[in-house]
């Protein structure tokens, strides 16, 4: 993986932080108690006396990572668990509560718990459906991690924050449904999530972080909200992205990274994708746009609504606006919205661009 770095410091803290945790686990923990145990799942009393979390066995005496391979299959994780005549609601899932558990299959979480802790699910690489409640309004850094086999997660309503690489090397990942509620997507959420097609950050985020989608290969097309304000390389590495609709009425600010391998600067979308996308922004704010660090370098850049190729705008594309083009090279009478391509030109490219979209529908 390469290291990305701004401000002349390491920006991938979140990576940095999971490589630490992960060697405290390998070097060795204190033993840690769980305060009973019910239906083969172990639980943490909370300080209120009234509630539990479910947490992990630890080995008597140093970490164990063979104790986290115990729990198998398909697991309902109770709303409430009884334990010497006491019953207890269950409202949190702790930190590496599940970790390295690679023969978990499935997980349905309570609607009484509000939030899954750090690695919770770290490394259940078999796992290829969670149920997430309504109730759950925090997913801590690195809750999924790795978990290969996931294909698609439903976020809930409700849910208002994504922690750093909370969902990173989901490879198997093809859909996520970001919630309404959602404000803040963390430091490489979604790092290398290889499979996803498309991303639709609602208008309620406002911080998208450090490479939340580095290195996407599969994704095509973007949609961002109008509440961010910033983007720190958030795309980058992602080459297939075609298409990119930014709802925001001032342009938010594109951070600039720099490889820590090559030392090149490393932008929020790469050179191809400026090259081969069209931007969609509102349109009172095209020309913003186009005035704006790093907006600017999309060859393309196009009203909300607009269908490209749709040069005669009467809302569809066909051998009417082939005709239309045709005219225009021939009479050297152009306009923006003719140059199909987004070569800067008005030309017979921009005639075969036009026939690939009318054969392509």
């Amino acid at each position: 993986m390469n290291a990305i770095l701004h401000h002349s410091t390491r920006i991938g803290r979140g990576l940095l932080r999971m490589a630490l945790l992960a060697v405290m686990l390998v070097v060795g923990n204190p033993a840690m108690a769980y305060d009973f145990m019910a239906d083969g799942l172990y639980y943490n009393v909370n300080e209120d006396d009234t509630t539990v979390s479910v947490t992990h066995e630890w080995g008597d005496d140093e970490f164990d990572q063979a104790a986290y391979n115990y729990i198998q299959g398909d697991v309902v994780i109770p709303s409430r668990v009884t334990h010497d005549g006491t019953t207890y609601t269950v409202t949190a899932i702790d930190q590496w509560a599940f970790y390295y558990c690679v023969e978990l299959t499935s997980v349905e979480i309570p609607s009484t718990v509000t939030s899954i802790g750090v690695s919770a699910f770290y490394g259940c690489h078999v796992m290829t459906r969670v149920l997430i409640p309504a109730s759950v309004t925090v997913i801590e850094e690195g809750a999924f991690y790795r978990c290969v086999a996931l294909t698609a997660v439903s976020l809930p309503e409700g849910l208002t924050s994504l922690g750093d690489m909370s969902f990173a090397f989901c490879s198997g990942l093809t859909a996520i449904d970001f919630p309404e509620s959602l404000t803040s997507i963390g430091d490489y959420a979604f790092y290398s999530c290889s499979g996803l097609t498309d991303v639709v950050i609602p208008h309620t985020v406002t911080h998208v972080g450090n490479g939340a989608f580095v290195f996407c290969y599969s994704l095509t097309s973007v949609v961002v909200g109008r509440s961010v304000d910033m983007l720190w390389f958030a795309f980058w590495g992602c080459d297939n992205v075609t298409s990119v609709t930014c709802y925001a009425e001032i342009p938010p600010y594109m951070g600039l990274g720099v490889n820590g391998e090559t030392h090149e600067k490393v932008y929020t979308f790469t050179d191809q994708v400026y090259r081969q996308a069209v931007l969609y922004v509102p349109e009172g704010s095209v020309d913003a746009y186009k005035r704006a660090n790093q907006w600017k370098n999309f060859t393309r850049i196009l009203p909300i609504g607009t269908i490209l190729g749709d040069v005669n705008d009467d809302s569809e594309v066909t051998l009417a606006d082939v005709n239309a083009v045709i005219g225009a090279v021939i009479n050297m009478n152009y306009t923006s919205r003719q140059d199909v391509n987004g070569d800067g030109e008005v030309n017979l490219a921009d005639v075969n661009a036009l026939l690939d979209i009318i054969l392509a529908e």
